[in-house]
Formats: C-alpha cells, sequence, structure tokens
C-alpha cells in the first residue's frame, strides 16, 4: 500500500510526536507499506543515507508547514504543495497525524478519492486543550472541534483511551474512532 502520512516533525527531531511518528513509519515499511512522510523545512533530517538503510520512506519537504502546523503561517504554501504532492501520486491512503495537517486535508477533501486517517498526538486536556495553538481554551478547543466537525477523515486512529476521550469530547463519532492502528490492516 502506498501512503502519504502527515509528519511534521519526524526523526532526528526530539520531540514525542517525532519519536511516536518515527515508530509508526518504521512499523509501516516493515510490513511493506510505501510511505512517503511530509515534514517541514526545519526537519534537521538533511543526511538521509544511513536513515534510508533503517526507514526506507520517501521524505518530502513542505516549505511553511511547521510553521502553519504552530500557528505562525498562513495555510496556502503548505496546503497547494500537499495537493500537488497528492494529486501527482496514486497514494492508498493519506494520514494526517495533527489537527493542523487535517485542517489541510478537510480543505480539500470533495477532491481526494483516497481514504484518509487522522490520529493527534497533541497530548489534549479534555476541556482546556487539543492543539496547544492558543492560551484561550475557548479558541483552541473551538478550531479542534471545527476541524473534526469538518468530518473529513474515514477514521481516526488513536493511540490510548485518552486520545480516545479527548476526540469524544471534541465531537467525534464512536464508531469513527480506531484503538489499535496495527491490529489488522493499515
Amino acid at each position: 500500500m502506498k501512503i502519504l502520512y502527515l509528519a511534521g516533525q519526524f526523526y532526528p527531531d526530539l520531540a514525542g510526536s517525532s519519536v511516536t511518528n518515527t515508530l509508526i513509519v518504521s512499523e509501516l515499511t516493515k510490513i511493506g507499506h510505501d510511505v512517503t512522510v511530509v515534514a517541514g523545512k526545519k526537519n534537521t533530517m538533511c543526511g538521509l543515507s544511513k536513515e534510508k538503510k533503517i526507514f526506507p520512506f520517501h521524505l518530502k519537504r513542505v516549505k511553511n508547514y511547521i510553521e502553519f502546523a504552530k500557528g505562525n503561517a498562513g495555510f496556502v504554501e503548505p496546503t497547494r504543495a500537499i495537493y500537488d504532492l497528492i494529486t501527482k501520486n496514486q497514494y492508498d491512503i493519506v494520514h494526517a497525524t495533527s489537527f493542523m495537517s487535517m485542517l489541510i486535508l478537510s480543505l480539500m477533501r470533495q477532491t481526494l478519492r483516497q481514504p484518509i486517517v487522522f490520529s493527534f498526538w497533541s497530548t489534549p486536556i479534555i476541556g482546556q486543550r487539543a492543539l496547544g495553538l492558543y492560551h484561550e481554551p475557548v479558541l483552541d478547543l473551538e478550531l479542534a472541534r471545527n476541524i473534526i466537525s469538518f468530518r473529513a477523515f474515514d477514521k481516526i486512529v488513536l493511540g490510548s483511551e485518552h486520545y480516545r476521550k479527548a476526540a469524544i469530547s471534541l465531537g467525534a463519532k464512536e464508531k469513527d474512532i480506531k484503538n489499535n492502528l496495527f491490529r489488522n490492516k493499515y
């Protein structure tokens, strides 16, 4: 299966989400999937020769992707780059690993044929924080609720019961949530 994986942070960045993304991509490639990882330009991964031997994936850097994901840049450049990448390749699945990458996919959902999987690793605090972009809980939670209400995903894949409860508190439907990414097929 050919997968486009919208990661933002990725190895060798040392953050919880980059470690999570690296482990997931590693497992997907081990079981035979062809994975393309989208990461931002600030990603420090410049010497791919060693990493390609460990993780046989493709890396596509997208200008202003990390800045957009942190709420510090507009969405035109990353949206256009990701749309072009999706439409020029024959991906079987597109996987968004944050609310902001899911927002980008929500803008183009009607034009995509691929199923979209949505995950998030922003450690939500139920009723207080979902994205971590705003100091005001109302703004933070409303943006997350709106992204979920667009329902541009086919499945939400989450890593724990806490994330499942957080997604439901933001309006996700129980039937849309799958708790174990590697139990069956992707």
